[in-house]
């Protein structure tokens, strides 16, 4: 793992523990500042790791689907509220569509078997 990852990963910590923060606080400036950031880092280490392969730039879409799906809910209106379900939607397609191009092995079908139980 290269120190660029490494700081996109620290940042999207960050930025996730002073949304939960603002959240808390109730500062709606601040809450929209600290979810962007926080999304916006998972979308560039997504950029960053996932590039250049079928399964990546289907992970690097759903990020970008659950971006647009993080920053519509803080709006907090009705239609915000159905466009954000609407792209995590989209996102979880692409996720699933990604995962299930990889290749099958008896792992990956227990984990699928445990979740599914779970």
């Amino acid at each position: 793992m290269n120190q660029t990852a490494i700081l996109l990963g620290v940042l999207c910590l960050l930025f996730a523990f002073a949304n939960v923060a603002a959240e808390w606080k109730g500062g709606k400036g601040y809450v929209l500042l600290t979810k962007v950031a926080a999304s916006s880092s998972f979308l560039a280490l997504g950029l960053w790791n996932f590039a250049g392969s079928f399964y990546g730039s289907l992970v690097v879409v759903s990020l970008a689907f659950s971006w647009i799906g993080d920053v519509s809910l803080v709006w907090r209106s009705k239609r915000a509220l159905f466009g954000g379900i609407a792209a995590f939607l989209l996102a979880h397609v692409a996720y699933a569509i990604a995962f299930a191009g990889l290749p099958s092995t008896r792992q990956h079908s227990s984990v699928l078997c445990l979740s599914g139980i779970s």
